[in-house]
């Protein structure tokens, strides 16, 4: 279903001229910028680091250094 909003919405898009089009780039750009975008990703990473810590998959200071990375 999401995927029928999307399709619909590029179709809209693709309508309007090159001016507008900028426009509605300019927004989204400012949307994906927003904090609550910007750190899923790194939130995400982290969740991902924090497993492996618990699960012990770890490296250690020797191994970095002795290049088993």
């Amino acid at each position: 279903m999401a995927t029928d909003t999307l399709e619909k919405n590029l179709q809209q898009l693709r309508q309007l001229d090159e001016a507008d089009q900028k426009k509605v780039a300019h927004m989204l750009k400012q949307l994906i910028q927003q904090k609550k975008y910007r750190y899923r990703a790194l939130r995400q990473e982290l969740e991902k680091r924090q497993n492996e810590i618990r699960q012990g998959n770890t490296l250690s200071h020797d191994d970095i250094w002795a290049g088993r990375i």
